[in-house]
């Protein structure tokens, strides 16, 4: 019956004459009410639901094609529809969409964070650090997402064997968005990660111990300065790093923090 009540209210958005309140917002709005009814149901129901997400967003960029930020985030959402239906080509093609719209920062920043993802997991690297270093060089603007870009492209650099341009790009994470506890701590877990993976231990000590103190320090009675501890002392480098010195570490030094 839900079923057959949502189809209905399909078929009458899609034919009936616009309403004062209709708006590319309100149907976001609406997708997203829909997409909460997936929880809990077998995949047939999920499958269903998400069917008709696409379908209510897809009468935003046909309906209210001026309403650029709600027609880029439509595309966004969509692709992710697809994506939870397993249609990753329907997914790629949606997000390009985004891409359409740049001047809507933010949807086009996590486009292409989600099309890094999906890349990688076709195993097309470079297609993956492409996606990343457009977030990096194009949107100066939005420091989370460049700062996430910047630490999943030192990965891939990392898994690459290309240990210099990995540590470049968390070094430069670290100095351009040291303000973002959470991305300061996640950059510094990988740059000491990456000196272990290097048996460089000493190094990674003086990282660590180097940054641990210039975060402490620029976070000191702000109220992310609990969390940041915390987040601190749970680093899984921290602890491989401790293991290591308390088995003998190798010796190997480098230059610095």
């Amino acid at each position: 019956m839900k079923r057959l009540l949502t189809m209905l209210c399909l078929i009458l958005v899609a034919g009936a004459p616009l309403l004062a309140q209709d708006s590319g917002r309100s149907l976001l709005s609406a997708a997203r009410k829909r997409a909460k009814d997936a929880r809990g149901k077998e995949s047939t129901e999920k499958t269903a639901v998400y069917e008709d997400c696409i379908r209510i967003l897809a009468m935003i960029p046909e309906r209210f094609p001026k309403e650029r930020p709600a027609v880029a985030r439509a595309w966004l959402e969509t692709g992710r529809f697809w994506r939870r239906l397993s249609r990753p080509e329907k997914a790629e093609a949606a997000w390009k969409r985004v891409l359409e719209t740049p001047k809507e920062q933010r949807p086009a920043c996590d486009a292409l964070h989600d099309l890094a993802t999906l890349y990688r997991k076709m195993k097309k690297r470079d297609d993956a650090e492409q996606m990343l270093r457009r977030v990096i060089k194009d949107f100066p603007g939005q420091p989370n997402p460049r700062a996430q870009a910047l630490i999943r492209l030192a990965g891939l650099r990392r898994d690459a064997k290309a240990y210099e341009e990995s540590e470049k790009l968390l070094r430069q994470c670290l100095n351009e968005h040291g303000d973002l506890w959470r991305r300061g701590v996640d950059a510094l877990n990988a740059l000491v990660a990456l000196k272990l993976r290097q048996k460089q231990t000493e190094e990674g000590r003086r990282i660590l111990d180097a940054h641990t103190d210039a975060l402490r320090a620029r976070f000191d009675g702000t109220a992310q300065a609990e969390r940041l501890e915390n987040a601190l002392m749970k680093m899984s480098s921290r602890a491989r790093l401790e293991k290591r010195e308390v088995g003998g570490g190798d010796g190997r030094g480098g230059n610095g923090s």
